[in-house]
């Protein structure tokens, strides 16, 4: 997900990516004009805003993910599948962006409670509800590695054990299928705007009160 400002020139990643959310800075723009002393503490103020607007925007896709996966853990979706990163290009609103990004890559299938069953293996699926995969079974041949399936499927011919290869990595669904149906993507959009507009009011007050203490404080010692 690229979250950027309305007006943005110089794209922070590739904006064709399919979601994106649109910020609108133009209020705060004309803050800068017209107080131009306070044109350094508005800058902050938006870049820490979105910095939280992203952070919880982390917090609600892990969320929005485990609703259908309850059985992955939250530590491990903020740790490896999702994170945010803010850009701040230049000293102008518009050269402000950040990322956030949502992996396609596939969460190892022990966090779906992956156990082995008479056809094969069975995991939690979508909704906690039971699935099956044939001819599926686990094998530590990775003893040490918690980055690395240790569930395999067998996709050869099963009359003859030289004819069982080659083996398939097994994976649950990534973090990203959840957001490729419109209805979360929206979800996700909406709930990122919102908390920036409340995280913007406060930010604001923080550094403008600042801007005005240390001027204060200039004017005194001189």
């Amino acid at each position: 997900m690229l979250f950027r400002s309305r007006t943005l020139t110089r794209s922070l990643i590739d904006p064709t990516l399919p979601i994106t959310v649109e910020l609108d800075t133009s209020e705060l723009q004309k803050i800068q004009t017209m107080f131009p002393h306070m044109a350094k503490a508005v800058r902050q103020a938006y870049i820490k805003a979105l910095r939280r607007a992203a952070k919880s925007g982390e917090v609600f896709a892990a969320r929005r993910y485990r609703e259908s996966y309850s059985t992955v853990p939250m530590w491990l979706l903020r740790r490896k599948y999702i994170w945010s990163r803010i850009k701040a290009a230049g000293e102008s609103l518009n050269e402000i962006g950040g990322i956030l990004q949502i992996k396609g890559k596939g969460v190892l299938l022990e966090y779906f409670g992956a156990k082995k069953s008479a056809k094969g293996v069975s995991w939690a699926a979508k909704g906690g509800t039971r699935r099956e995969i044939s001819r599926g079974f686990f094998w530590n041949v990775f003893a040490k590695s918690n980055r690395t399936p240790h569930w395999f499927r067998r996709t050869g011919e099963a009359v003859a054990a030289r004819k069982r290869f080659p083996l398939e990595f097994l994976w649950g669904p990534s973090p990203y299928s959840v957001f490729k149906e419109q209805e979360p993507r929206d979800e996700l959009q909406a709930h990122i705007q919102d908390r920036l507009n409340v995280e913007i009011g406060g930010a604001l007050g923080f550094y403008m009160e600042k801007a005005v203490k240390d001027a204060l404080k200039g004017i005194a010692n001189s």
